[in-house]
């Protein structure tokens, strides 16, 4: 009874184990898969007619196969030919003790399907250990990984390995998904001391945030029940999420670079109006800051010369007075000597002498008074003239540097819509040169024959100016838009045509007598 009840204890691990293994490898298969917007539902059995076997060992190698092999097997020889041409391909690839024979795929041999995916794994999946030189290379790699990627973690130690205890108490899984996107779960509000709930928790995020199936039962990973194999493969589904987080080159991915470059370019167009409005607006100021530097020009020019005239008065008022200041001095200096003469005189003669005297210094003092008077206001005009004209030279001075300004932005902008277009014209080059290569590629296999985007001369594209450019990327994606729109109605009429076989079959089944 013991020994009976051991082997069905054996037979349900086995069960499981065979299980975990057929769930991991599908999901890595069909991480690979997606890249070619395939995928596959069993790895044990979808590999039969060899069709996604060699477009999954292409993807691995990253070389197609040289040979013709049937994109449409139908008979059991074509099938198994195709899938001894993708171990062919491998063992040219450099892939070598590769155990399984290609019957294995057409009978569905589970231990050789599973150890050829184990092989791949290894080989394909990029992890070689830190310390180099062990006979587990894959799983000293894994977890020199599992290390690197935890190794600022102070409350995770894996000293002992994939025995440690921090897998068993699930912080390792918490820690590498927090480490993947740090909003999928608070990593600090985990207790090392919850095994159980650790484990629950971290399988369920990983297989709803990650799609890592949960190939380990949790109650195994948490009592210590879990092989280290079984951990192993996890851990390599964890570091695969990783690579294609990075990759990110999926077919979605090229749609949406498609989509963000339209985008892009309906941004461009309307800062484009936008700049053009605003160039507009500057040249408008700019005839107007001319029209006024003109006017400020004629009014400092009518203000020197009004200067000029004044100096010129003042010039001849100062050598009239000169003129005049002489004729008094040679008057007075003739009074005076007659003054001398008539000394002798009588009284009544001297007194009208002197006050004749008097009268001509009071003259000659009111004339210096006015004089004076009229140099202060000459003075006081000049200077007010020369404040005017300084004010004036300042107000040029700041519109000619307003003037600079405006011709720096645009410059500026000038210079921004050429960089700008030069990045978005080399994107959407690219892009649909991807798409180029893409379309034939994934219509392989139907009666589609659609017609590439044809591309002008990206080098003489690019010699053209901002608003030609523009009108070439426009036309571009909107062929590019057409080719898609035309492979889609492909798509449609097929669906259709296949809809309509099935619907004439299921009719004549219907139709068909019953014996």
């Amino acid at each position: 009874h013991s020994e009976f009840t051991d082997l069905m204890a054996s037979t349900v691990d086995n069960n499981k184990w065979e299980e975990a293994q057929r769930r991991a490898f599908t999901h890595w298969v069909n991480t690979m898969l997606k890249r070619r917007d395939d995928r596959i539902d069993d790895v044990l059995t979808d590999f039969v007619s060899g069709v996604k076997l060699i477009n999954l060992v292409e993807i691995l190698t990253g070389v197609d196969l040289a040979g013709k092999w049937a994109r449409n097997p139908k008979m059991k020889v074509h099938k198994i030919n195709n899938c001894f041409m993708a171990l062919t391909h491998l063992k040219e690839q450099n892939v070598q003790h590769l155990t399984v024979a290609a019957e294995d795929f057409w009978n569905n041999n589970k231990n050789m399907i599973l150890g050829f995916c184990w092989q791949l794994l290894r080989t394909f999946q990029g992890i070689t250990p830190g310390g180099g030189g062990k006979a587990n290379s894959f799983e000293a790699g894994l977890l020199d990984w599992v290390k690197n990627m935890l190794q600022d973690y102070s409350d995770i130690n894996l000293d002992s390995g994939f025995r440690s205890e921090d897998f068993k108490n699930g912080k390792v899984i918490l820690g590498l998904i927090n480490e993947y996107d740090d909003t999928f779960l608070n990593y600090s509000s985990y207790d090392k001391s919850d095994y159980y709930k650790n484990c629950k928790e971290g399988f369920e995020i990983a297989e709803e945030k990650m799609n890592i199936p949960a190939i380990i039962d949790y109650q195994d990973l948490a009592s210590g029940q879990c092989g280290e194999k079984q951990l192993v493969l996890y851990l390599s589904l964890m570091y695969n999420a990783y690579k294609e987080k990075d990759l990110g080159m999926t077919r979605d991915s090229l749609a949406k670079r498609a989509q963000d470059l339209e985008a892009k370019l309906s941004i461009l167009e309307e800062e484009n109006v936008q700049l053009k409005l605003a160039l507009s607006q500057l040249e408008n100021s700019t005839v107007n800051l001319q029209e006024q530097i003109t006017l400020t020009t004629n009014e400092s020019q009518s203000l020197t010369g009004d200067h000029h005239k004044l100096s010129s008065e003042y010039d001849e008022m100062f050598s009239e007075y000169e003129e005049q200041k002489s004729a008094w001095e040679s008057e007075l200096t003739k009074l005076k000597a007659k003054l001398a003469e008539l000394s002798e005189n009588s009284d009544a003669t001297t007194s009208a002498l002197q006050d004749e005297w008097h009268q001509i210094n009071s003259s000659r003092d009111l004339l210096r008074e006015e004089w004076q008077l009229t140099k202060e206001k000459l003075t006081k005009e000049r200077e007010e003239l020369e404040a005017e004209q300084k004010k004036l030279l300042q107000r040029l001075e700041r519109e000619k540097k307003v003037t600079d300004s405006l011709q720096k932005v645009l410059e500026t902008q000038e210079d921004h819509h050429k960089k700008t277009i030069d990045v978005l014209r080399k994107h959407l080059f690219q892009h649909v040169r991807d798409m180029n290569t893409w379309e034939p590629y994934l219509e392989e296999d139907r009666e589609h024959q659609g017609n590439p985007v044809s591309l002008p001369d990206e080098s003489s594209v690019a010699k053209k100016s901002y608003e030609e450019q523009i009108a070439v990327l426009t036309l571009v994606t909107k062929d590019e838009n057409a080719s898609l729109q035309t492979l889609l109605k492909d798509r449609e009429l097929e669906v259709a045509e296949v809809v309509s076989v099935n619907m004439g079959k299921l009719k004549k089944r219907i139709k068909k007598p019953a014996k």
